[in-house]
């Protein structure tokens, strides 16, 4: 879709736009701590770095404001000496343990990926490489190649002389460069694989990980001090394998290691990908996180629970379900990537996304600033415009099943009870209420015909909770929410939050009207209103 909303083309909200996080008093809070030795000063300078572009990622992807950052700073200095950054915003409650990992396993990638481009770089201006290297490596940003020289050398491009003297001044050049600009380079790479729209892949250090998690050898607390290490080095211009750091800090002994690098204690059954660890339970199985081996890329693997799998009706609506999520392709809706059978087991691989559903933001922030909030609706508003022109009608839109990623990106999951008004079929797991009483349209409610205004209706309430941190209706049952539903006025969100704008107000009241004729006819018609209300407030 041609202009379609995202998440960092609004500029001028108060929400977006954060005060800058100013590098030097950032310096000044760190150094605070007490040094005993040299050796010791370069390693916390070291580690300086490593906060700053840590605290740089999580403000410029509006995790958290500046100011909140700037205040884990503070604390930082007051505390242990070996607390870090990621452990004082986990202790503060602002990002979960999750989130901590994934913005360290985004830098760390980030920083593997400056590593290789200014080896190229390096070897270019040395006159060992042409500049066609450097162009495939911007090009291919999710293609990570950790040991760029064993590449070159089996092509007999470089040989183990020239690359020490590249290696050399490559490290010397990560080491020195300034932290604004190493800031901005971490930050370039991270918005150039965002606007790739390719995913990371696995590396053979988060391959060893994974499994290690497991195989329940190692938790989150190890990995993360694990991945520390290899950061700080990163941040000096070094490599070191995360199986090499594990050994040598004793997370892990070389036997382990070993076993987890040949292979040993596989747990996949399905050919083709190799599942590293239970991530969930779903209503009709288990989900796992996976590699799927062709082009190393982590799945969400899906598999469907036995008792499921003999029923035929319910297998067929699995099957059925997975096979529709394949042919849909829209960057905000969760990608399926493949399904099938290997002997009993049936499975479904989607794509893995690292972030969290706007409920869990609502729960931990609070009440959404509204600017941010229609930019998310915008970006919802445009996978529901996606379905309608295949003929399909989600029926299930809410807070829990809109996911933003760590990288910003706006996911609608869910499709378990989609409805497909062109072949009059309805794709709905057991144990799933069609619909969610406290979203759901009165059409819906009543059991009638349904297009997309029903699901504006839900994206409706599902602004109102985002707005005003509650559900438009109460109620001590389904029953009586439903009957809300369909025979209440629609609440206005001014009477819980008076700060918000009329506009805004008034976009929640027509998306939420009781007649579908009443509210927006079409996506076109919705997405210019939200055009129009961001242009107001911005």
């Amino acid at each position: 879709m041609q202009g379609r909303l995202n998440l960092y083309t609004i500029k001028k909200s108060s929400w977006i736009v954060r005060p800058r996080l100013d590098v030097h008093f950032c310096v000044d809070v760190l150094r605070e701590k007490p040094l005993s030795s040299h050796s010791q000063q370069k390693e916390k300078l070291l580690q300086l770095r490593v906060e700053l572009l840590f605290a740089k990622i999580v403000t410029e992807l509006n995790l958290l404001s500046a100011a909140a950052t700037e205040h884990c700073l503070e604390s930082l200095s007051q505390l242990s000496p070996d607390l870090l950054l990621g452990e004082v915003y986990i202790q503060k409650g602002y990002l979960t343990k999750q989130q901590v990992m994934d913005i360290l396993d985004l830098l760390n990638k980030a920083l593997r990926k400056l590593h290789e481009l200014m080896y190229y770089k390096v070897a270019i201006e040395k006159g060992f490489l042409d500049d066609i290297y450097l162009k495939k490596g911007l090009e291919d940003l999710g293609d990570l190649q950790p040991k760029v020289y064993g590449i070159l050398a089996e092509q007999g491009v470089l040989n183990q002389y020239t690359h020490q003297e590249i290696s050399q001044e490559q490290q010397r050049r990560i080491r020195e460069m300034p932290i604004e600009r190493l800031q901005k380079a971490i930050l370039n790479i991270i918005g150039d694989i965002k606007k790739s729209g390719k995913p990371l892949g696995l590396l053979r250090d988060d391959f060893i990980a994974e499994r290690a998690l497991g195989l329940e050898w190692i938790d989150l607390n190890d990995l993360r001090r694990a991945l520390n290490i290899q950061i700080l080095l990163a941040v000096a211009g070094k490599y070191k394998s995360i199986g090499k750091i594990m050994v040598e800090t004793k997370i892990l002994s070389p036997q382990q290691i070993h076993e987890l690098e040949a292979g040993v204690n596989s747990l996949s059954p399905i050919a083709g990908y190799q599942i590293l660890r239970k991530v969930g339970q779903g209503a009709m199985g288990m989900v796992y996180k996976a590699l799927r081996l062709e082009d190393k890329r982590e799945v969400a693997l899906k598999i469907l629970h036995p008792k499921f799998a003999k029923n035929q009706e319910d297998l067929a609506r699995f099957l059925r379900g997975a096979k529709l999520s394949l042919s849909l392709n829209h960057p905000n809706i969760l990608r399926s990537y493949d399904f099938g059978q290997v002997n009993d087991i049936y499975y479904q691989a989607i794509e893995f996304i690292r972030g969290e559903t706007v409920m869990e933001y609502l729960e931990r922030t609070g009440p959404i600033d509204e600017v941010i909030c229609l930019t998310i609706v915008a970006e919802v508003a445009a996978a529901l415009a996606y379905l309608d022109a295949k003929g399909l009608v989600h029926r299930d839109v809410k807070p829990h099943n809109i996911m933003m990623t760590h990288l910003g990106e706006i996911k609608l999951t869910d499709l378990g009870i989609i409805l497909d008004k062109q072949a009059n079929t309805k794709i709905t797991a057991e144990g799933i209420s069609i619909g969610s009483p406290h979203y759901i349209s009165p059409e819906q409610a009543m059991g009638e015909d349904l297009d997309i205004r029903s699901d504006f209706y839900s994206l409706g309430a599902t602004m109102y909770h985002m707005l005003t941190g509650e559900y438009p209706y109460q109620g001590r049952s389904g029953a009586e929410i439903l009957y809300k539903q369909v025979h209440n006025p629609p609440p206005n969100p001014l009477e819980k939050r008076p700060n918000i704008s009329p506009q805004v107000a008034s976009l929640v009241l027509k998306l939420m009207a009781k007649k579908p004729s009443e509210r927006f006819q079409t996506p076109k018609e919705f997405i210019d209103a939200i055009r129009d209300c961001l242009a107001d407030l911005t």
